[in-house]
């Protein structure tokens, strides 16, 4: 087929069978199928989809491909997360905190410079770090910053 239509296929699919799926879905694209997929999965779609739309409420709110999407919403920096090994009990500067005091969050622009500020900055605060997250914004903080966070009905 030159289109294929797929709503939710993975939903309550056992793993091996979204690996299938996937590896289906993939030799379609190759043969130059155009594979429409719905999902609330969100990091199914930021792997699989070249182009990605967003609704809201039936409404359209925005499409692009994953890059333009977060270049448009939340930005490409990165999140810094230290995990403490025991809460800290006094803010330290640049960092939010969270999970009673065990995980300190920056917003950075470049990892490989911020990154050891950050944690020399911790560690002049007395934290001890147990481990070190970087994460990238991706559809899901895209998706929220356009829908809002509130549960809906």
């Amino acid at each position: 087929p030159r289109v294929v239509l797929l709503d939710e296929p993975t939903v309550g699919v056992d793993p091996q069978s979204r690996e299938r799926i996937y590896e289906m879905l993939e030799a379609l694209r190759e043969r130059g199928t155009s594979v429409l997929l719905t999902t609330h999965h969100l990091e199914e779609a930021e792997a699989r989809c070249d182009r990605i739309a967003i609704l809201d409420h039936g409404r359209l709110i925005a499409s692009g491909t994953l890059r333009e999407l977060v270049d448009r919403t939340v930005g490409v920096g990165r999140v810094v997360v230290l995990i403490l090994s025991r809460p800290v009990h006094q803010p330290v500067p640049g960092f939010e905190t969270a999970d009673g005091g065990r995980r300190l969050s920056a917003r950075v622009s470049d990892v490989g410079a911020d990154l050891p500020v950050l944690i020399a900055r911790a560690h002049a605060a007395g934290c001890q770090i147990e481990d070190v997250e970087v994460l990238r914004q991706g559809l899901h903080e895209v998706f929220l910053h356009l829908t809002g966070t509130e549960l809906r009905e």
